[in-house]
């Protein structure tokens, strides 16, 4: 559900809520399992109100109805390392896979100065699948009027997020 926050606008916006009232709504859910509430809590309340509320704002990690949805050019090369460094290789199998990640950052770094696209390991049509799958989970949260509408917005997006993030990992 955290993953669907920066979805949210920053700001509540006529029916659709801010990033905030789902935080709150996360909040609200969490606290019925005490138990995975205690685990989370620093979680919750030091990284996600600590960290991304109070110290990045709202408006510093909001995708909302934007068709690019990352602010941190990195995430493609920490993805490169999670897939390509194994756990634990040998110092020259170390160095051999970071060569090759840093030879492949060079390549797209290249491919983006020269206004070519580079490598998309999702294809086109998962990733337009993925954003449409968000905005009607966004419209049908503008259009519900039920108590835990906030919720399961963020768990369809989350879960949505979250597969995405898989895919790009693995």
């Amino acid at each position: 559900m955290v993953l669907a926050l920066p979805y949210l606008p920053p700001n509540k916006i006529n029916r659709i809520p801010s990033m905030l009232d789902g935080f709150n709504a996360i909040i609200t859910y969490i606290v019925q399992y005490p138990d995975v509430a205690h685990i989370f809590h620093e979680f919750l309340y030091d990284y996600v109100l600590g960290f991304w509320f109070v110290r990045i704002r709202p408006e510093g990690f909001t995708v909302h109805n934007m068709d690019i949805r990352t602010n941190n050019f990195l995430e493609s090369f920490h993805a490169a390392l999670l897939k390509y460094v194994k756990p634990h290789p040998k110092i020259w199998e170390f160095i051999d896979q970071l060569r090759f990640i840093e030879n492949q950052n060079v390549i797209e770094f290249n491919q983006i100065s020269r206004n070519i696209k580079i490598r998309i390991n999702m294809s086109e049509n998962v990733r337009e699948a993925n954003t449409l799958a968000i905005r009607e989970a966004m419209e049908q949260l503008n259009l519900d009027h039920t108590e835990n509408r906030i919720e399961t917005f963020l768990r369809k997006t989350g879960h949505r997020v979250d597969g995405y993030i898989s895919q790009q990992i693995i």
